[in-house]
């Protein structure tokens, strides 16, 4: 026993001789920094925290054992002398290899036992618990000093603290493999033995510390070399992982360069073949063991894009290459390649990837092909349409002037007509209070009657012809108030009463009918329009009915007769201008414009006018008006 101990003394720092501490610290750090090298490199080339989070904790570890190599080994050459670091370096060291042990332990927890969120929960508690005990212990050991001049570390409370936590935090380490290994985590067995090791170093230090460090030089050889040969293991673990990450690479490298649809292939500066892959047998018509020595040039690579001597290094290889050549197979056919060739000078090679591009060529020229139709097409029709357009505009033109000269008519007529008219009108109605006087009441009577007559009807087309212009051109002012339509329309019945066949109208209306917005006037022109078609078009002994209902925001009113009514071919035109059923000609005379002008004023008022109809049965017109 005494052999291997001080065997083990001479790795791990006996009680003799203080410079044994080189190697104590030394050799960890030695092990430290290759990891931390290793993890570090393999981060460059794949990015994985994985990689990364054991990079930082290999150098936190190497960190603690440069720490306690200055502290120990300066004290020992006596450049740091222990009286300068006595009074705050042993928690700081504790509580150092606490962290580097805790860091360690998270990252190989992180990823090789895929608990993230436990595992985060157990560096935040470690680091935390840490943090705390020396914060905790620090100041209390430099005060246990100034009283203790002589003390040594092991007989502060703190010590114990500090292994007490290292157990309880490398078990935790310990039941997190445990609870991995349950759900079928594949857990390497040096990962194992390193968090064992750990776990040992802090239990030989609580016995060390329970029995007054009687036994130091039989627990301290031990406890070192647990430490120190953790990390191999540590190493060990991580060289294997990702030797497995490398060999996977390496085999989807190869399934790649198998079973890619393109060649793959590997050339000299020259433009001499290297390495080719299955590919080429379908793309160039070669085995890969034909094109092996082989020249690129020979497959349509451009002859100014190769080096005479593969040790050639010029600048202008280094730019990535791309382009398209045309290549004639081995068996005739014709095809078309798109190379994309990486040269790389340090090597002095060519990696390139050849595809068949020939279908999407065809396809590009058959596009290019219809491109060109299309567009020779959409010329034409682009003609056409312009030579449309400019007919439509000629054409609005012309009705646009047609119709300014319809305006310009009607106004004229409405003015230059109502004037003569009038006289002929006053004349007449002297005329026939004169005759009436006279007591002649024959045929002079009848005739002056009938000029009145017609009179009073070329006085309402006159009418009809000015309102039909005012709509036009949008010059229908309204002078809108509140309106209670249910009286309106009785005292429009009333003043009709004894003209004609105004005693056939019933008027039927709810109990409450809202205000509505309109202008009296027009409105009653509205009226009198639809009812005046009602009686015209129905017989002596039928009833209109003047129907009002409430609806959402407006009130309706239907006019509807039982008259001859209008085939349902007519019925969507009824309100065009100058249009009159075919059903209608001949029985009145009229212009055409009264539904027209019915349906400016309604709409004016900013409500909607509909018909309904059933030929032999009768038509019902609906209009509505907004409520105030």
């Amino acid at each position: 026993m005494d052999k291997l101990l001080s065997l083990l003394a001479e790795f791990g720092g006996g009680g003799s001789d203080p410079g044994d501490n080189a190697v104590r610290f030394l050799l960890p750090a030695f092990f430290w920094s290759v990891l931390a090298y290793v993890a570090l490199r393999q981060w460059r080339s794949s990015r994985d925290r994985k990689d990364v989070y054991i990079g930082v904790a290999a150098l936190v570890g190497l960190f603690r054992e440069l720490l306690m190599f200055v502290v120990f080994y300066g004290d020992y050459v006596g450049l740091v002398p222990q009286s300068q670091t006595h009074s705050f370096y042993p928690p700081l060291e504790h509580a150092a290899t606490g962290i580097a042990s805790f860091i360690v332990a998270y990252a190989f927890l992180r990823y090789f036992t895929q608990t993230r969120r436990l595992s985060r929960i157990y560096l935040t508690t470690a680091l935390g618990a840490t943090l705390l005990l020396y914060v905790v212990s620090a100041p209390t050991w430099s005060s246990y000093l100034r009283k203790n001049p002589n003390a040594l570390f092991g007989q502060h409370w703190s010590d114990m603290a500090f292994s007490i936590l290292g157990v309880a935090l490398m078990a935790a380490a310990l039941g997190i493999l445990v609870h991995g290994r349950k759900r079928g985590v594949r857990i390497p067995w040096a990962l194992w033995v390193g968090f064992v090791f750990f776990l040992l170093d802090d239990v030989l230090m609580i016995a060390n510390l329970a029995t007054a460090e009687t036994s130091k030089a039989f627990y301290a050889p031990i406890r070192h070399n647990l430490h120190i040969w953790a990390i191999p293991f540590f190493l060990a673990v991580y060289w294997t992982e990702m030797g497995s990450r490398l060999a996977e690479v390496e085999r989807a490298k190869d399934s790649i360069f198998r079973l890619s649809p393109s060649l793959l292939c590997v050339a000299d500066f020259s433009g001499r073949i290297q390495l080719a892959s299955p590919a080429s047998a379908q793309i160039l018509g070669y085995t890969p063991e034909e094109l092996v020595g082989r020249r690129l040039t020979e497959l349509g690579y451009p002859p100014d894009r190769v080096f005479a001597s593969s040790g050639a290094r010029a600048t202008s290889v280094l730019q990535p290459l791309s382009f398209v050549r045309p290549y004639t197979a081995t068996d005739g056919s014709d095809r078309w390649l798109h190379w994309i060739v990486q040269p790389v000078g340090e090597e002095a090679q060519l990696y390139s990837v050849v595809s068949d591009i020939t279908e999407r060529k065809r396809a590009e020229e058959a596009l290019q092909k219809a491109h060109e139709e299309l567009e020779l097409r959409v010329k034409e029709r682009t003609a056409e349409l312009a030579n449309t357009n400019e007919e439509l505009r000629l054409e609005i033109e012309e009705r646009q002037r047609v119709e300014k000269l319809m305006e310009e008519y009607v106004h004229a007529i409405s003015h230059d007509l109502r004037s003569p008219l009038t006289v002929i009108q006053g004349q007449a109605q002297l005329l026939e209070r004169t005759l009436t006087k006279t007591g002649l009441t024959g045929r002079e009577l009848n005739s002056i009657r009938a000029i009145l007559h017609g009179a009073h009807r070329m006085n309402g087309m006159i009418q009809d012809l000015a309102d039909s212009a005012r709509l036009e051109s949008g010059q229908v002012k309204l002078n809108q108030s509140p309106l209670e339509l249910h009286t309106f329309v009785l005292d429009l019945k009333e003043r009709l009463t004894g003209l004609g066949d105004a005693d056939r109208i019933r008027v039927e209306a709810p109990q409450a009918v809202p205000l509505v917005s309109a202008d009296p006037d027009r409105l009653e022109r509205i009226l009198m329009n639809l009812l005046g078609n009602a009686l015209k078009y129905s017989a002596p002994d039928t009833e209109v009915l003047v129907a009002l209902s409430v609806g959402t925001g407006e009130v309706t009113t239907s006019v509807s007769d039982q008259g001859i009514g209008i085939e349902s071919e007519e019925l969507p035109y009824v309100f065009e201008r100058y249009r009159r059923a075919p059903s209608a000609l001949g029985r009145q005379e009229g212009l055409g414009l009264g539904l027209y002008i019915t349906k400016g004023l309604v709409e004016a008022h900013g409500g909607r006018i509909w018909a309904e109809s059933e030929p032999g049965k009768g038509s019902a017109f609906h209009f509505t008006l907004p409520q105030t």
